[in-house]
């Protein structure tokens, strides 16, 4: 259910929630601000008179139609991360939304550090592939540039270490049954 409230200042039809109580609600034409009282239309409080010179110039108020069909509801802001420029930037550097693509990153590139790089390899491989779906499945969270780099990182460095641990070993266990 909903309040019917005609707006002071343009006489805009608002249409408010019957549960608003003594909330003050800004009319989206002219941004007057009035008060509701549940089941009552009121008014905001009496304005200062306008010089005549300023009525002369004001355009006279649309006339709304009297039918409650015809009325709409005020419109909703978008309130969007995406419309600032500055976040769109930042994200597409550094994809503070998709942590498992900056994390494969990063440990991709700590990864070149020989010894702790076996461990670090895989987990950049594995954080990649994850932050790459989830990139794809929530497009604003950026970050696929960040997570393949991890996965090719992680996976250069794993098939080095882990390729030349096996070789090491193999020639350790050749080297003793030769002897």
């Amino acid at each position: 259910m909903s309040i019917l409230l005609t707006c002071p200042i343009c006489s805009a039809k608002l249409r408010v929630a019957d549960d608003v109580g003594e909330k003050k609600i800004k009319c989206p034409k002219c941004s007057a601000i009035t008060t509701a009282a549940a089941g009552e239309q009121t008014s905001a409080p009496p304005r200062d008179p306008m010089p005549t010179e300023a009525i002369a110039s004001t355009p006279a108020p649309r006339e709304e139609p009297d039918d409650n069909a015809d009325w709409e509801d005020p419109p909703q802001i978008a309130r969007d991360v995406r419309m600032n420029s500055t976040n769109e930037a930042v994200s597409t550097l550094i994809p503070y939304k998709n942590g498992r693509a900056l994390l494969a990153y990063y440990l991709g590139v700590f990864s070149f550090i020989p010894c702790v790089g076996m461990l670090l390899g895989p987990a950049a491989f594995v954080l990649g592939i994850l932050g790459l779906r989830f990139a794809k499945a929530n497009p604003t969270a950026k970050g696929a540039g960040h997570a393949i780099a991890g996965i090719v990182m992680g996976a250069l460095t794993s098939l080095l270490y882990w390729g030349l641990a096996v070789f090491v070993l193999v020639a350790g266990g050749i080297a003793a049954l030769t002897k």
